[in-house]
């Protein structure tokens, strides 16, 4: 039962750290950029989702059933390369359809941006973590990640001109 209550804790309270940090972020850029600033950031972000959906196929869910059951040598290589492989289809894909019909350069230039995030995000083993059951680790990093999200936006943008940085 230990196990458990420490993973319980180290997800729920890397959930909440997200939560608060994403709140400060949209806080922030409310009060900094314009409405239609914000809207771009948003259909970027839509983007991203989608692309970070299609670019994962199930392979984080597979690759987690397997470590769970037994770990295999050559696993997490075999996913990793799968899912980049993927993730640089779908990314080009992306910039290919934005490229022909999006008219709006800044919007474009978001949505192209935002979407070649996607290819770090191939690399990531919270996967792999998730099947071995050490969700402090995936709880950290993800805690982390919402911090490190905040303060850069607090750093480098300061009004609509920084919206693309």
């Amino acid at each position: 039962m230990k196990r458990v209550s420490k993973n319980i804790l180290a997800i729920g309270g890397s959930d909440l750290t997200r939560k608060i940090f994403g709140f400060l972020s949209i806080t922030y850029l409310t009060r900094h950029i314009t409405v239609s600033d914000f809207g771009i950031v948003s259909i970027a972000f839509t983007v991203l989702s989608y692309v970070l959906i299609l670019s994962a196929s199930g392979l984080p869910a597979l690759g987690t059933r397997e470590i769970a059951r037994e770990f295999s040598q050559g696993l997490v290589a075999r996913i990793i390369s799968a899912r980049l492989l993927l993730t640089i289809a779908v990314t080009v894909l992306t910039i290919t359809v934005t490229l022909l019909f999006v008219s709006n350069p800044v919007v474009a230039a978001m949505i192209i941006l935002i979407s070649l995030s996607a290819i770090p995000n191939a690399l990531f083993l919270d996967w792999f973590f998730q099947g071995k059951e050490a969700m402090s680790i995936i709880g950290i990093a993800r805690a982390a990640a919402a911090c490190l999200n905040f303060f850069i936006i607090i750093l480098f943008v300061k009004s609509s001109t920084d919206i693309l940085l």
